[in-house]
């Protein structure tokens, strides 16, 4: 199983130069745990960094579910979730990843996702699915 096609690869980044002032209220009921606690009530002009999108495209990408986990837990008695966690690669090509499993251009080592298991039960399959919803994979195809 892997993912084939063109793949965008989106890149943000911050600098000092590239700012902008925002309007920051804080509530009055801030907890004492709050690192903002003796601001409640207040009003400020802060200064933040602009994020600067870029983006580059992978005409024959091949991307490689690495791994994909499920971990499910029970959170203070409201019954079982379930989690899955994915790692992926991608590969400028096929024939790259077939050459070198270790020359990849992108990796993410940790995705958790929410997994209802209703339906596909393939941890693997859910993987790829969910993949190619989000941004940057939506033109991929089953390889």
């Amino acid at each position: 199983m892997a993912l084939t096609g063109n793949w965008i690869k989106y890149t943000t980044t911050y600098s000092n130069e590239n700012t902008t002032q925002e309007e920051v209220t804080y509530p009055a009921d801030l907890p004492e745990i709050d690192p903002n606690y003796d601001k409640r009530g207040t009003t400020e002009t802060i200064t933040v960094q602009v994020p600067v999108v870029t983006t580059e495209s992978f005409e024959d990408a091949y991307v490689v579910i690495k791994s994909a986990s499920v971990y499910a837990h029970n959170i203070m008695g409201a019954g079982k979730l379930k989690n899955l966690n994915v790692q992926y690669r991608v590969y400028n090509s096929k024939a790259e990843h077939d050459a070198d499993f270790d020359s990849y251009i992108h990796e993410d080592l940790s995705i958790e996702l929410d997994w209802e298991w209703e339906g596909e039960t393939n941890p693997f399959i859910t993987a790829y699915e969910w993949l190619k919803t989000q941004n940057g994979f939506e033109n991929l195809i089953n390889a």
